[in-house]
């Protein structure tokens, strides 16, 4: 049952669901009326979600290349489509907004070293269960 549920929650259907919540939000925002800074925020909404979600499930998979790594691929990705959907949407550069580039640095930076460490914190936990005194 937990593979099956652990299977389901693959990076690329986690990397889905972010990108639906950020776009659902940035479209809402841009309907509302609210400023390109909402719009741009509620991008980086779907983009820590990814970044938790996908940390969380990630202490859950045995292999660091067949899931770390596609799951820095679809985080780029994420990452790219989110922000080019609130350049567009919003008609505003993330470059007129110096704030989101730090917080695009401090996220990516963030979510890099969160996946190493939980890569760590697994194989302490298998260290452990192999642990036979």
């Amino acid at each position: 049952m937990e593979d099956k549920l652990i299977q389901f929650f693959s990076p690329l259907r986690q990397g889905l669901i972010a990108l639906l919540i950020g776009f659902v939000g940035i479209v809402f925002c841009k309907i509302a009326g609210f400023s390109a800074s909402a719009q741009f925020s509620l991008a980086f909404t779907g983009i820590i979600l990814y970044c938790m979600l996908n940390s969380i499930v990630s202490v859950f998979n045995d292999s660091f290349a067949k899931y770390t790594w596609p799951s820095w691929g679809v985080f780029v990705v994420l990452v790219i489509v989110l922000l080019l959907s609130a350049r567009y949407i919003s008609g505003d550069s993330i470059q007129a907004h110096r704030e989101f580039i730090k917080i695009l640095l401090s996220v990516s930076l963030f979510y890099m070293v969160l996946s190493v460490l939980v890569r760590l914190i697994r194989t302490m936990w298998e260290f452990a269960e192999n642990d036979e005194n």
